[in-house]
């Protein structure tokens, strides 16, 4: 195999070693492990509050006692807030557990004070399986709120310009799942706001609530192949690094040599004449013998006259012709 292909071939080698090399670097960025999250248990909590209002009669709404949903709640002419709130607690999958709910009501001022009012005392359900919840309805009234917020402005002789009633379930589910034990608590807060620096009027916030969340565990996953490539790509590497070397040892042993003769020639080759033929002999002529190439250059550069190359049988000689006189320079071949 001539120069060329082997040229080509470590060529190859080291290309292909560049891109095994490459492809170990980025297996080794990659994880051989991946730690992912296992879900066992998706639970919703959700709350939803309806109301109406009972008017009293009224010029403004034509005497009528229900206000229509368009409506604005004037303080002084709403009556009575009828109020349903409806709790469902969902999961997937169907659990078993109980449930405690109790719900409280509380007329609040920003200067401090606070009434509290019981609206559902402490229950206990348990349920069997699950969608599972409750369903209350109450029924508030707004004059008397409105009474008892005159009395206490004038005991505290503190006013305000805004109120609060807030309406506060407390929701607690506790169930289970094989080891796994849920401890939930959910406190979908209504608030009605008198609003008397506002037109003097009821406001309401916090009408729906929904809050959901997923149990589960972390399970760790050994990615095989990406050992196994990283095995795989460590032998291929090694495997190129061995014959590049080989072949990198096979093309320099494969050049050729270059003797000290032919680097001499090339390094003169301006002033060597190689010839092809003679005419006539040596007879007339006295032959000096020189040590080297080197000196027959100098001879050469001194008479100005070329070095002739001749090639005899296992011999390469060299010689400059001055006159009578030949300088000459032989060397075996090799």
């Amino acid at each position: 195999m001539n120069l060329r292909w082997r040229v080509l071939i470590l060529v190859f080698l080291s290309f292909t070693l560049a891109l095994s090399i490459y492809a170990v670097y980025s297996l080794r960025l990659l994880p051989d492990k991946v730690v992912s999250f296992v879900p066992e248990l998706r639970y919703v909590h959700e709350a939803e509050y309806k109301y109406n209002i009972t008017l009293w009669p009224s010029t403004l709404y034509d005497n009528r006692t229900v206000l229509m949903p368009d409506e604005v709640p004037f303080i002084p002419l709403v009556h009575l807030l009828n109020i349903s709130i409806t709790y469902r607690f969902s999961s997937k999958p169907v659990i078993a557990g109980n449930m405690t709910y109790w719900v409280i009501c509380s007329l609040e001022a920003p200067v401090g004070w606070r009434k509290k009012f019981t609206l559902t005392p402490p229950m206990h359900v348990s349920f069997n399986s699950t969608p599972a919840g409750f369903e209350e309805t109450y029924v508030i009234n707004i004059t008397k709120m409105v009474e008892l917020i005159n009395t206490i402005e004038k005991e505290t002789r503190t006013y305000a310009r805004v109120y609060y009633l807030r309406i506060h379930p407390y929701v607690k589910i506790a169930a289970s799942m094989g080891s796994r034990v849920l401890n939930e608590s959910f406190e979908p807060e209504m608030m009605v706001k008198f609003m008397y620096s506002e037109n003097n009027r009821l406001d309401f916030e916090g009408l729906e609530h929904r809050r959901e969340n997923t149990l589960g565990k972390y399970v760790t996953t050994e990615l095989i192949w990406v050992r196994r490539t990283r095995y795989a790509l460590y032998a291929l590497s090694c495997a190129l690094l061995a014959s590049l070397a080989y072949t990198a040892q096979w093309t320099w042993k494969g050049r050729k040599r270059v003797s000290p003769l032919e680097r001499a020639m090339r390094k003169y080759r301006d002033i060597i004449i190689d010839a092809v033929g003679l005419n006539g002999g040596e007879k007339d002529r006295s032959v000096v013998m020189v040590r080297s190439l080197d000196d027959l250059v100098k001879v050469s550069d001194e008479v100005l006259k070329p070095i002739i190359h001749e090639r005899r049988p296992g011999l390469h000689v060299f010689y400059v012709l001055d006159d009578d006189v030949q300088y000459e320079f032989t060397v075996k071949e090799t």
